[in-house]
């Protein structure tokens, strides 16, 4: 597999040895499979700073329009797939860089702080039905420096996603300046955060029905631009501390802390 645009590669495909994937699965419940994982690569996806403008053409021929709102962005990386025991588990790891992501609604003025998202995935899927994720790391840089990093891993069944997930994550935010939050903010408001600094941690659990909760967090400083104002907002400080939990079955809702 092979895709370019002039002598640019943009996408490059290899299968490097034999890839088995045992499509038996339908009427047996999963089984079970080594821990360790594939000695070797059997096929490897390399993404070489795909622009966004090249992304969004892909994404409307499929019918998905989630693009439409982003106007710069490169996306490179690498996919590795690599199968064991007989085709019932697949290993997946990923590492992607996404950088100078700016939405279409962006201000330059605002939102000039360039900021990257390194990701490294790594998961295993099991007779095609059980996800077990065993580490997501997404880490929030700018300049070279990291302001934030989001973790996640757990398991999921893939035939109802929804009916037995058991996941955690953390976000940490170190000194994650705020203007680097309005690209994601230009989605769905005109307003724009002029300065602030955000740090703390939020840690979240599924298991099956009960979601918990815990978010310790402090906002330094918030000061937003808005359409109808010509002068920002006087600075605020913001701490948010709260923990609970909501079972999804009782719809029973707890809140232990709540600052």
């Amino acid at each position: 597999l092979r895709v370019a645009k002039g002598d640019h590669v943009l996408l490059a495909g290899e299968l490097k040895y034999p890839l088995t994937i045992n499509l038996g699965t339908d009427d047996r419940e999963h089984k079970g499979v080594s821990a360790q994982n594939a000695p070797q690569a059997d096929w490897m996806l390399t993404i070489n700073d795909i622009g966004v403008a090249d992304l969004r053409q892909w994404c409307d021929a499929f019918g998905w329009k989630g693009l439409r709102g982003v106007r710069t962005g490169q996306l490179g990386g690498i996919v590795i797939a690599s199968s064991r025991d007989n085709g019932n588990a697949i290993d997946l790891n990923t590492r992607l860089m996404i950088s100078n992501v700016r939405m279409v609604r962006a201000e330059k003025k605002t939102d000039s702080t360039p900021l990257k998202f390194a990701h490294e995935i790594h998961g295993t899927v099991t007779n095609l039905t059980l996800l077990r994720l065993h580490s997501w790391i997404m880490t929030a840089s700018v300049d070279d420096r990291s302001v934030g990093a989001l973790r996640l891993s757990g398991a999921l069944d893939l035939r109802t996603p929804t009916r037995d997930p058991r996941m955690e994550g953390s976000l940490t935010l170190t000194g994650l300046p705020g203007g680097v939050c309005n690209p994601l903010l230009a989605l769905w408001s005109d307003a724009r955060i002029d300065r602030a600094l955000f740090n703390g941690t939020v840690g979240l659990k599924v298991r099956r029905d009960l979601l918990s909760w815990e978010i310790n967090l402090r906002g330094d400083q918030i000061s937003l631009q808005l359409p109808e104002m010509h002068q920002p907002t006087a600075p605020l400080d913001l701490v948010v501390a709260q923990s609970g939990s909501f079972d999804r079955t009782t719809r029973v809702l707890r809140l232990d802390k709540g600052i």
